[in-house]
């Protein structure tokens, strides 16, 4: 049942101790292309795989999903080989994008399949039903610990050590395919912006495609979209909600991206992504935001929020095979955002920053108000130390930043905690855990050009947070950091 957040985490860590080669922070080995290649190679032809010779990702995806075929009929079920099957999307992931140029993101994403991969015994013994005989050729006995929903308090005197024990359990998931759900919400959100009801979608819609639950569709529990990209009908669909060539763009790419990808778990690449995530926050009857790069969007201020905007100008994705068109009056009854988004006035990298810029803003607005309601949901930002150092090229942005948090935090529902570097924890990602009022818990995990989502809480900020400071001490270590009382860090 090794398909959560939570197992791919105790597999990249008892990776860490068996790839011999350096890693980062994150727990991925610092390998290659061609290095990560061959060490998934290597691992498969332990499973009866044959050896690869010059090993391509093409040929590595279609023997992890013979592998995948294989644990499924030892287990007799469809969620063990799940995680494989997402590994193979990964390596095609990564090759697509290599060929478009994009090496770092390429090469990321293969150290990650290696660093799960090199795991693959621990993989094979969790999926083999106890009736189906010995697992494939190498299978270890070793058990990955069980992990409950919310992890107890740690002491702080020493990390804490690789523990073996039972199956990990699979967090269920209620509903449609995550992709459907993020998409059908995003739909949506485009028709009530229009002021439009379900009946004057379904009026747009061609002869066709008048069968169409938009019930169904918005709800994220029909695969209604994934259907008409197939039938080439996606772009009718989008037209019946009011858009134009960069929204077909957008969602084409969301679609065709994730074909391969499990029901709980959605990698979203469009142009789209940041409005997308906006509307889930906004949804989310609880949040805790993990700041390991840096602050959290949603608590950015503006000076800091354009500052990394400038930094990060180069890696925005556009829609450049959308031909544009000529600006339509649009009528958006509540955001403006999706003005720039239906007109088709996102070409270009300008445009495209400075309108992610503007989600930023709206989002921090739509933020800050949340936390002032009176019935405030529980939000809890968490910071590792290393943001509070203030950098040298931005002293006045990040006084700015630090006093902007502390105030939020002595007047509004918002608890701060900072992660101290002796905690024996790391945060190595930039996470947002949403839960909503059905049950439902959503990961999504901020990366340089995407946003990947998982259903289901992720181990590591929940062991950090037990770990952090108090939010008193916290807020007393944001004015220190403000005031420029704390030992500078690197550039950021």
């Amino acid at each position: 049942m090794l398909g959560s957040s939570n197992a791919v985490s105790a597999l990249r860590a008892l990776a860490a101790h068996r790839l011999d080669v350096p890693f980062d922070a994150d727990g991925v080995p610092q390998l290659s292309w061609r290095g990560a290649l061959d060490r998934i190679a290597a691992e498969l032809s332990r499973t009866g795989v044959p050896q690869l010779e010059n090993p391509s990702a093409e040929h590595l995806a279609e023997a992890l999903e013979d592998v995948a075929r294989r644990l499924r009929r030892g287990s007799g079920g469809e969620s063990g080989p799940a995680l494989l099957d997402m590994m193979a999307s990964e390596l095609l992931d990564a090759d697509a994008a290599l060929r478009k140029g994009e090496y770092p993101v390429a090469l990321d994403l293969a150290r990650r399949v290696c660093a799960v991969i090199v795991c693959l015994d621990e993989i094979a013994t969790h999926t083999a039903a106890p009736s189906a005989g010995p697992a494939l050729p190498g299978a270890g006995q070793a058990h990955l610990r069980v992990v409950e929903h919310r992890v107890p308090s740690i002491p702080t005197t020493s990390p804490p050590a690789p523990q073996t024990s039972a199956r990990l359990p699979e967090l269920p998931w209620r509903g449609g395919t995550l992709v459907d759900v993020v998409l059908g919400s995003h739909l949506r959100h485009l028709r009530e912006c229009q002021g439009l009801a379900r009946a004057d979608v379904t009026a747009r819609l061609p002869a066709c495609l008048q069968g169409i639950d938009v019930d169904a569709l918005e709800a994220g529990s029909s695969p209604v979209l994934r259907e008409a990209a197939a039938g080439g009908r996606l772009a009718d669909v989008l037209h019946a909600y009011g858009t134009g060539a960069i929204a077909a763009t957008d969602f084409e790419h969301c679609v065709a991206a994730n074909t391969r990808t499990r029901h709980g778990y959605f990698i979203d690449r469009g142009p789209g992504r940041a409005h997308r995530y906006q509307l889930l926050e906004h949804q989310a009857s609880s949040m805790l935001l993990a700041g390991s790069l840096l602050v959290p969007a949603a608590v950015r201020v503006p000076a800091y929020e354009q500052a990394v905007a400038r930094k990060e100008a180069s890696r925005v994705r556009v829609a450049d095979n959308a031909a544009p068109r000529a600006a339509a009056p649009v009528s958006d009854r509540s955001c403006a955002l999706c003005q720039a988004y239906r007109a088709d006035l996102l070409h270009g990298p300008q445009a495209a920053t400075a309108w992610l810029r503007q989600v930023g803003a709206v989002r921090a607005e739509a933020f800050e108000g949340r936390l002032r309601a009176p019935d405030a949901p529980p939000t809890t930002v968490l910071l590792d130390s290393d943001l509070l150092r203030r950098p040298d090229d931005e002293p006045g942005v990040h006084a700015a930043q630090m006093l902007h948090l502390a105030h939020l935090a002595r007047t509004t529902a918002l608890r701060v905690r900072v992660l101290p570097p002796a905690a024996g924890a790391v945060l190595t990602a930039d996470t947002a855990e949403l839960a909503f009022r059905d049950g439902r818990i959503v990961t999504a995990v901020w990366g340089l050009v995407d946003i990947t989502y998982q259903h289901g809480d992720d181990l590591r900020p929940h062991i950090a947070l037990d770990r952090a400071l108090p939010p008193a001490e916290s807020v007393r270590l944001l004015e220190r950091a403000a005031a420029g009382d704390l030992p500078r860090r690197a550039r950021w």
